[in-house]
């Protein structure tokens, strides 16, 4: 996510964005980063505690070898939709 930060905050900063020439103060572009990060943040928060709900439920259920497996799986198919963000 970090990484990500920097990559949106630098294009904002950058003497190519509108957003900076348009930004009145530091406010306005923090305004600006907030508004482009927040629905992927949100979607990361949500599929992170999705993953650690689904850890919790089938734990007692597998080996460790077969709970690795599932649960790989699982975090794959919760975290597919971030391979190609919209």
């Amino acid at each position: 996510m970090a990484i990500e930060d920097s990559v949106v905050l630098a294009d904002l900063l950058s003497a190519d964005s509108d957003v900076w020439d348009s930004c009145e103060s530091i406010q306005a572009l923090l305004a600006a980063f907030e508004q482009r990060r927040r629905a992927r943040v949100q979607l990361v928060q949500e599929r992170s505690l999705a993953a650690g709900r689904a850890w919790g439920s089938d734990a007692d259920a597998f080996s460790s070898n077969d709970l690795r497996g599932t649960m790989q799986t699982r975090v794959d198919e919760l975290y597919a939709v971030l391979a190609n963000p919209p």
